[in-house]
């Protein structure tokens, strides 16, 4: 927004104005959408954010032409960007670090809570009470949904495969402490592949 015209790509194009606007331009950005998209946390990588930058650039050079006075500013915005982009390697590889991050954390509370809605669930929701005879001197690293939670909002599991490694414990701990035959290890099993066909839909493909 401080470069010297850029005023003009600071919103949408008025098609109300420029009738033709859209016969000429299939795909329209302005910077605008680009500051909602860095705010919302939209663009995964600095790549994704120089494509819509230089959408803007493109877009003009397709209605107003690739060497008019507005496609040159245009031009300008695409340089600075790429320059401070450049100039701040270090920076950026956090911020997409910290995106990558985010959206692994929102897609493990979501399959914490599909195992949570499971009908029989509710064995697990809580960490097990401590007046049940001798649970916590044969179970060395107790888990539940609780728990699980908690620890995924507060960013202990890095990887998928750490996540799972806490949420086996439920169906494990069970083992140990109930059986393998017993109903609540065998719900806490069924329960685990729900969330592992939760894991499909919305963990697995994550970078």
């Amino acid at each position: 927004r401080t470069i010297r015209g850029a005023e003009i790509f600071a919103k949408a194009v008025d098609t109300n104005r420029y009738i033709d606007y859209t016969l000429k331009v299939s795909k329209p950005m302005d910077i605008s959408l680009i500051e909602n998209g860095v705010k919302s946390k939209f663009y995964k990588t600095a790549a994704e954010f120089l494509a819509d930058v230089q959408l803007v650039r493109d877009n003009s050079a397709a209605y107003n032409g690739p060497h008019t006075p507005i496609t040159i500013v245009a031009d300008t915005i695409v340089a600075m960007a790429k320059q401070m982009l450049g100039e701040s390697k270090a920076v950026v590889g956090e911020i997409e670090n910290d995106i990558k991050l985010y959206r692994l954390v929102d897609a493990m509370l979501a399959v914490v809570k599909e195992m949570k809605e499971w009908p029989h669930s509710k064995w697990f929701h809580n960490p097990v009470p401590k007046k049940v005879p001798g649970y916590y001197e044969r179970i060395q690293t107790p888990m539940d949904l609780a728990t699980l939670h908690q620890n995924t909002k507060a960013r202990k599991f890095w990887t998928p495969e750490d996540f799972w490694k806490d949420a086996d414990l439920i169906a494990s701990n069970s083992t140990q402490f109930n059986g393998p035959q017993h109903p609540l290890t065998l719900a806490a099993q069924k329960m685990l592949d729900v969330g592992r066909e939760a894991g499909k839909r919305v963990l697995d493909g994550l970078p």
